[in-house]
């Protein structure tokens, strides 16, 4: 590209590596690379959204898996049939009603999309309205208009002339002042609606902490009950104290697994059977005996080993394994140093949470408990010294991924400039430019593709590290996956993408950057502003090409006829109707990035071109997850808004990567006053994070005693409870939650307990088969062992 610069000439000015001017036209180069970007994201947006269309009505099991579950009383509508009626139903879904159909965590994500788009609307008016005008009329050379991210035909800044520079300056201060301001605005609203939400529910994991830091002393029921009710903050209902389960999980784990072997040894010898049979109708051929004769599966033991009839050693093995498991629960086993505490009210769990327990480190620390089908038990009786362990060497694996990504990182970087291709391969740079169009397919489509793929296939790495990180609660794990995937994307795919452009310019951008405190300002700038037409490609694409796919459910649509062929038993089958799961590790990452691309953009010339694609992202995405969270997928994890700090936080680095690329943009055209008036900006978003920290973080983190009062929150109530109030809490509660209505996680939870679900769970025998209209269905014998004494 015409903007691809080199190391100073000596009086200031940046110039190109390689002169692609005789060959390559910039504007019209750009023009065909946003045409060809805009036929690739339609054509595959239109597939993927048609199809959808089509599929949904009769296809139910996939995209209204969640209506089963829903309460009609929550008054979530019904989808018609009708080819695209499921648009205005999911427009009138209330928040309240995200809120108590889909949880906090649905509630947070999509409010960010709403905030997303209520500051790029303002900031998409103020771009067109005003500053396109700005940058039209001091277009030094005589074109009826800037092309999209040009600023060298910009006017360098003259004595009396920087006004258009310092519109920069204006702009840079008002649209960091409206994303703070609306920031503000939505994290009072997002707490006000937490506050009420979870000081009015009444189930036992809002009244349960987790107590961890244990010393062996105290680590049975009686202490620790006896030690927190001499704090005198409440009554202990409960005590749960983990126990060092290895072996039983490992039993159950084995006896899931030769539970499945059995079933499919049985569907193998039915499926025989019935071919074989004469007449399969016969009534004394519905249900399959254990006795059954006919050709029967076998399996091979040991190696080399002898075969023998599959049924018998499986259902051998699986008696084996329950008299083990029987024995396993009542045998005592070591307590660790881990426990959940369940208090009688919400506001003596909240007490205990906000204070410090005991004098010595490490000793007697809380924290809120997660809900019970959240809780990786697993990890609960691992020692603190093998998960500390766990969780460096993740981390130690994630900085040696963030190097090895630099190599995929660096070719597609290389492929985004014409200059690289003609000096790393002449042959190819020469192809190119006899073919334009194939030109532009390997500089826009090309790597906006590959950069969207490894987007897309980087978060399964994450996700399987995080899951071994050793963390208590899978909400902890889907925290972890937002962190890990979204500094992935803007160390490698944004940092290292566009600042330092290949893997072998990393050295001189560090080095000269110590030299020259403003050289990483100034490169920053440069290399953002000459990738200008790849993020906006890249926005464009996701916008309009992605996410129809993602609405889609693509994986799941292309994989289920894969999936149908291997389910041989009735288990497997029924397992196929179960709602895919919803991810926020996978989905907000990216939605993160694409706002900070819009905000970084929204003030250079052409940066209403990604403004409006970024708001186009947002209002797409907010339909497309707003549906999936209310009537397709799950959630597997409960983080109650905790997610909302982490969406702050990282606005907050968008908004500085901002404020710096400005700063340096204006260096670049020498109007140093302007650039230097930018700079107070980094110190206002930094004051403000420190002060959402002290302010804020904590009320999304906790439940003010003003909000368990009153079951709302009131910005004038107080907090302070008279030993009066204490006993109509109770009564309270339950008149509150009957005001609001109860959600459905409430509603999942309030018959659950803390406990290992491998010492309480009654488990099946081996599914029994019955052929009825060609459909084989389930029937379960069930199997209750003697539970601990």
């Amino acid at each position: 590209m015409s903007w691809f610069l080199s190391p100073d000439d000596g009086d200031g000015n940046k110039k190109p590596t390689c002169d692609t001017s005789p060959w390559t036209n910039p504007q019209k180069e750009s023009a065909t690379q946003f045409t060809l970007q805009l036929g690739i994201s339609l054509a595959l947006g239109s597939f993927a959204y048609l199809f959808f269309c089509m599929i949904r009505p009769s296809w139910k099991s996939l995209y209204a898996a969640r209506t089963r579950y829903l309460d009609p009383s929550l008054g979530i509508p019904q989808l018609p049939n009708t080819f695209c009626g499921w648009i205005f139903p999911v427009y009138r879904i209330t928040d309240s009603q995200v809120l108590k159909a889909a949880g906090l965590d649905a509630f947070c994500f999509l409010k960010f999309f709403k905030m997303a788009m209520k500051i790029l609307s303002i900031m998409l008016f103020f771009a067109v309205t005003i500053l396109l005008p700005i940058y039209h009329n001091y277009d030094d050379t005589g074109n009826p208009g800037l092309r999209m991210f040009d600023f060298e035909h910009l006017p360098l800044a003259q004595r009396g002339n920087e006004s258009h520079l310092w519109a920069i300056t204006v702009f840079t201060y008002l649209f960091t002042c409206v994303t703070l301001a609306v920031l503000e605005v939505e994290t009072i609203n997002l707490i006000a609606a937490r506050q009420n939400y979870l000081g009015a529910r009444v189930t036992p994991a809002s009244r349960t902490f987790m107590l961890w830091g244990i010393p062996k002393e105290l680590r049975t029921k009686e202490a620790i009950k006896g030690l927190i009710e001499k704090l005198a903050i409440g009554k202990v209902e409960t005590v749960s104290v983990c126990q060092d389960w290895s072996v039983l999980d490992s039993l159950v784990k084995a006896r899931d697994e030769v539970l499945r072997k059995l079933e499919r040894a049985w569907a193998s010898h039915l499926k025989q059977k019935s071919r074989s049979s004469p007449s399969p109708n016969r009534e004394d051929s519905r249900l399959l005996p254990g006795g059954s004769t006919g050709c029967r599966p076998t399996v091979r033991i040991g190696f080399p080993g002898r075969r023998v009839d599959a049924i018998d050693h499986y259902q051998e093995r699986l008696d084996l394994l329950d008299a083990q498991i029987a024995a396993e629960r009542n045998r005592p086993h070591e307590a660790v140093d881990l426990a959940f505490v369940t208090m009688d009210s919400i506001e003596a769990c909240q007490m205990a949470t906000q204070a410090v327990l005991d004098p010595h480190p490490g000793r007697l620390l809380t924290r809120l408990a997660p809900s019970p089908t959240d809780i990786e038990w697993e990890n609960t009786y691992a020692p603190k010294s093998s998960r500390g362990l766990r969780s460096l060497t993740v981390t130690l694996f994630v900085v040696f991924l963030t190097v090895i990504w630099l190599v995929p990182v660096g070719i597609l970087a290389s492929l985004a400039s014409i200059c690289t291709i003609e000096t790393t391969a002449p042959a190819l740079a020469a192809f190119l430019k006899e073919h334009s169009i194939i030109r532009a397919l390997v500089q826009s489509g090309l790597p906006t593709i590959a950069v969207t793929g490894l987007n897309s296939a980087v978060p399964y790495i994450y996700e399987y590290l995080s899951h071994r990180q050793g963390m208590v609660s899978r909400a902890d794990v889907e925290l972890s996956m937002v962190s890990k995937n979204f500094f992935f994307i803007f160390f490698n795919v944004f940092l290292m993408f566009t600042v330092f452009g290949t893997v072998g310019s990393i050295a001189d951008v560090i080095r000269d950057s110590f030299k020259d405190t403003t050289y990483l300002a100034s490169t920053l700038a440069r290399a953002i502003v000459g990738l200008g037409d790849f993020y906006t490609n890249l926005i464009m694409l996701n916008a309009i090409g992605i996410l129809p796919f993602r609405l889609l459910q693509a994986g799941s649509v292309f994989l289920f006829p894969f999936y149908r062929w291997s389910a041989t038993t009735p288990r497997e089958r029924d397992e196929l109707l179960k709602p895919d799961v919803f991810s926020y590790g996978f989905h907000l990452p990216i939605a993160l990035f694409f706002f900070m691309l819009s905000l970084v953009y929204s003030v250079l010339p052409g940066g209403y071109w990604c403004l409006g694609f970024g708001l186009l992202y947002f209002v797409h995405g907010y339909f497309t997850y707003k549906y999936q969270l209310v009537y397709s997928m799950n959630q597997s994890q409960h983080a109650d808004g905790r997610i909302w700090p982490m969406i702050c936080y990282r606005i907050m680095l968008g908004l500085m990567v901002f404020q710096l690329t400005m700063s340096g943009f204006l260096a670049l055209r020498r109007s140093y006053l302007a650039s230097l008036f930018i700079v107070p900006l980094l110190a206002v978003v930094v004051w403000r994070s420190w002060v959402f920290k002290r302010k804020f973080e904590p009320l999304t983190r906790y439940i003010s005693l003003q909000s368990i009062r009153n079951g709302e929150y009131d910005d004038n109530a107080s907090a302070i409870l008279d030993d009066s109030d204490l006993e109509a809490l109770r009564e309270h509660h339950q008149r509150a939650s009957m005001r609001r209505g109860s959600s459905l996680h409430e509603d999942r939870e309030q018959k659950q307990r803390f406990v290992n679900p491998s010492l309480v769970t009654r488990y099946v025998r081996c599914a029994h088969f019955s052929q009825s209209h060609n459909q084989d269905s389930l029937l379960h014998f069930s199997y209750h062992p003697q539970p601990p004494s």
